[in-house]
């Protein structure tokens, strides 16, 4: 499970950086705390909603089998999910608020999407953090 947290800092890489939080827990034991820095001057909208699903206080619910038809998690946050993809020595990704498996989410203001921001800071070093999309514009 994911517990997340946000705090508005400055760096010497940016003077508009925000440092997110990432507790991680492996089986109910607390892993690590992961720090991400947000380039916010390059993707404004992106970090801002990363940011807000980091400092969400409430717990996403996972979702109950035989529920109501279409029935969502209404709380927006990385609070309580989880990694539901894995590929070693890749990537992770977790996130999904609503279904836990990769096929939920979304902006964290409307729970819809927004379009997509720049696409310079290419993804080839240990570290780089990306949200996840369903094709252009499909960003949330």
């Amino acid at each position: 499970h994911m517990f997340a947290s946000s705090t508005p800092s400055t760096t010497a890489q940016s003077a508009t950086a925000t440092h997110c939080f990432l507790t991680i827990s492996i089986a109910g034991s607390k892993a690590k705390t992961v720090v991400i820095e947000l380039n916010t001057d390059l993707c404004p909208k992106t970090c801002r909603n990363f940011a807000a699903l980091c400092s969400s206080s409430e717990t996403a619910r996972r979702p109950v089998k035989g529920g109501v038809a279409g029935e969502r998690n209404a709380v927006r946050t990385y609070r309580g999910t989880e990694f539901h993809r894995i590929i070693p020595k890749f990537m992770v990704q977790g996130g999904d608020y609503e279904n836990f498996d990769g096929s939920g989410g979304g902006c964290y203001e409307t729970g819809g999407t927004f379009s997509d921001e720049s696409f310079q800071i290419k993804h080839d070093a240990e570290g780089i953090v990306s949200m996840a999309n369903k094709g252009k514009n499909t960003n949330g």
